[in-house]
């Protein structure tokens, strides 16, 4: 059995299938906020059965990432990250706070690998160093 998509592959995922539709209309300053999703499509890039991608989005990231509402600020909704429905819409993702998500993961990803890297680059000098020092004692024991 595989391993299942992480949040970050998940998202990736989603915003390779649908970034063209994520539109904002500069004459009329107008934003398409709510993408819905192809569900099925993206289900199957990722190997996973389309069930598991609605219940990823709605029952685990959304209640991660949505903002609740803010009465200091004036703001009254909920801003979902998934929203079962939205309109006449089903199965729609908030595309900025989705890519907000995304970017942080990516941040959060690329830092870890960087800690790993070095990790592996310490382990490396002090492996070397345990060698030198085998050696140089092995070398004044046969002197």
């Amino acid at each position: 059995m595989e391993r299942p998509p992480t949040d970050y592959e998940l998202l990736w995922a989603i915003y390779e299938q649908h970034h063209d539709e994520f539109v904002y209309e500069s004459d009329t300053g107008k934003t398409t906020v709510e993408v819905a999703l192809d569900v099925p499509a993206i289900a199957s890039k990722l190997g996973i059965p389309p069930n598991s991608v609605v219940g990823r989005l709605y029952h685990h990231l959304d209640p991660i990432y949505a903002q609740e509402p803010d009465p200091t600020v004036g703001r009254k909704g909920r801003k979902s990250l998934f929203m079962l429905r939205a309109g006449n819409k089903v199965n729609c993702v908030n595309f900025p706070l989705m890519e907000a998500v995304l970017a942080n993961l990516a941040q959060e990803r690329r830092r870890d690998r960087w800690t790993i890297g070095l990790a592996l680059v310490s382990l490396g000098v002090a492996g070397g160093s345990l060698v030198v020092s085998v050696v140089s004692i092995v070398t004044a024991a046969t002197a």
